[in-house]
């Protein structure tokens, strides 16, 4: 009721009509009517919203109508219809999120469950901190009830300032004195600038890797390197076996490691395969 209040003006006296809304989207009002009656008359309908307008200023309003719409459609918990996202697994839910690195001890929590390799939901949220709180930790610590107090922080391969909800406090916990900071980037990013040493990485261009569809898929792909780093750039997994080497880290074997993720990735694979061998078998 209330979100009918709002699209009909009775809160602040404007109708949020498809003439209002074209002035801001710049779509013509024709084609919001169309698109409308269509999604409305549609059963089921599979909203999709995804996540890229979600990453700009007041974006996540955008999810939360798309979430809100497929509510009032009926739309969520049925076939063919959908909750909302875009990254759904094709064909199986996160299928890349099964491979990992064989599983070693958490030396922050020695006598507890591994951070790798656990399925069971309540002791990796047990020994980790959300995504989504990793700012509010940083800046409460134990007396917040978080596991740890930050002292040091390394943000790899996401621009976690600007992904992460609550930017003010994300910032304000980044400018704290006490908390040093590395961020291994190849773009100077929001996070990046908020670093005390930021490490030079390669991109995709210059390291050979193995690449899989996003979100999911059938299939790997073998990524050819195609330049030499530039400068001093090294790959993530080298600033890793740099970092081992300097902070007295023993068997950290590179080759080891790299050779076990592709044994792991095969594995997979081959399970998959073997899966859908017998489904049609059947």
């Amino acid at each position: 009721d209330k979100y009918k209040a709002y699209v009909m003006g009775d809160e602040d006296g404007i109708p949020k009509t498809p003439e209002w809304a074209e002035k801001i989207c710049g779509v013509k009002s024709s084609t919001i009517v169309e698109l409308t009656r269509e999604y409305a008359t549609t059963k089921p309908a599979a909203l999709e919203d995804a996540q890229g307008p979600a990453r700009s200023q007041m974006g996540g309003q955008y999810n939360r109508a798309a979430i809100t719409l497929s509510a009032m459609t009926g739309n969520i918990g049925k076939p063919g219809g959908s909750a909302c996202g875009g990254l759904h697994g094709i064909p199986y839910a996160h299928m890349f999120r099964t491979i990992a690195i064989p599983p070693g001890v958490n030396k922050a929590y020695p006598k507890g469950p591994s951070l790798r390799g656990n399925i069971n939901p309540r002791d990796r949220l047990g020994i980790k901190v959300h995504v989504n709180k990793v700012f509010d930790a940083i800046l409460k610590g134990k007396a917040g009830g978080y596991p740890f107090d930050a002292k040091f922080a390394m943000f790899f391969q996401c621009n976690f300032l600007n992904q992460i909800g609550n930017a003010n406090l994300s910032r304000k916990a980044m400018q704290r004195e006490d908390l040093f900071t590395v961020v291994p980037e190849i773009w100077m990013t929001p996070t990046a600038q908020y670093a005390d040493i930021v490490l030079p990485v390669t991109s995709f261009a210059a390291r050979s890797d193995l690449t899989r569809p996003w979100p999911s898929g059938p299939y790997f792909g073998h990524m050819n390197k195609a330049i030499d780093p530039l400068g001093e750039c090294k790959d993530d997994i080298r600033i890793a076996e740099e970092l081992a080497k300097r902070l007295g880290v023993e068997n950290f074997d590179l080759e080891y490691v790299l050779g076990e993720f592709s044994k792991g990735v095969h594995r997979s694979v081959k399970e998959e395969l073997e899966q859908i061998d017998t489904i049609e078998e059947k």
